[in-house]
């Protein structure tokens, strides 16, 4: 049952949602010219462990392995599950 006050609310918790997702998704493809790269590494480095984060790590898996392990530690600094994604993401 959803509350008639707080119904008004749900479609910008869901838009924040989708927009996370979507966002999410778009780091995580392989492409990395266009300024992919630079926005994937400022994910990285701005992500406090959430899935935009994961995500441009996982999207770095077809970088150089030099680029890659250059970005990876700064993922690494937001928690012990980043730490563990960017432990894969830079022996990939």
């Amino acid at each position: 049952n959803i509350n008639a006050n707080a119904a008004p609310l749900y479609p910008f918790i869901l838009t924040d949602m989708l927009t996370s997702l979507v966002r999410a998704k778009i780091l995580e493809c392989v492409e990395n010219n266009f300024g992919f790269a630079d926005l994937k590494s400022s994910a990285i480095r701005d992500a406090t462990g959430n899935i935009q984060g994961i995500a441009a790590l996982m999207g770095l898996r077809e970088m150089s392995k030099a680029k890659r392990n250059h970005i990876t530690p700064y993922a690494a600094k937001h928690g012990q599950h980043m730490k563990i994604y960017s432990d894969v993401v830079s022996k990939m």
